[in-house]
């Protein structure tokens, strides 16, 4: 429902999962644009920059273990922001 719901507001959507039975769902079923299967990857992390140009924007991180958690904070492009005082 994540992916669904993140393209219903508009946004591209990268799923990362495992097995070509994921990819075709995500893609054919729930509409993602890109699908990077983290068992297959030599870089998880290098591979969603490379695609996200940098880095998503967001992350929705839906797993029962905790190392998504962990290596969506790494993926995340690092951004100064400047807010006024006051």
């Amino acid at each position: 429902m994540a992916c669904q719901f993140a393209k219903a507001c508009g946004y591209r959507v990268l799923a990362i999962s495992a097995g070509e039975s994921k990819r075709k769902m995500c893609i054919k079923n729930l509409g993602v644009d890109c699908f990077v299967d983290y068992k297959a990857s030599p870089s998880l992390i290098e591979e969603v920059k490379e695609i996200t140009q940098g880095g998503p924007n967001a992350v929705i991180v839906v797993s029962s273990t905790t190392k998504p958690f962990d290596e969506a904070i790494h993926v995340r492009p690092t951004h100064k922001y400047n807010f006024p005082e006051g």
